[in-house]
């Protein structure tokens, strides 16, 4: 009965400790979006084009592809291009 207990326990304290990890990691990247996305220019590590922050498509680039820019200069001497659905 005992042996039960203590193995219920360990497999509890075990979930609640991944569960703490996970929550870190999301508040981490929550910030990290939030000010990737408080600039007036975003766009993804993985493609070409730079968007408006307001556009449809660049709310759905991935947190962790985030790049932000203030200047649309500054997109441009990354290497990017203008969306053609939102025309920075």
């Amino acid at each position: 009965m005992r042996n039960r207990i203590l193995v219920v326990v360990l497999a509890l304290c075990f979930a609640l400790s991944a569960m703490l990890v996970s929550c870190k990691s999301e508040s981490a990247a929550t910030a990290t979006e939030a000010a990737a996305r408080t600039k007036p220019y975003v766009g993804s590590v993985m493609r070409e084009p730079f968007h408006k922050s307001t556009c449809k498509w660049a709310k759905k680039i991935h947190t962790d592809n985030l790049v932000g820019y203030d200047t649309k200069a500054q997109a441009v001497d990354d290497g990017r291009r203008p969306c053609k659905v939102c025309n920075p």
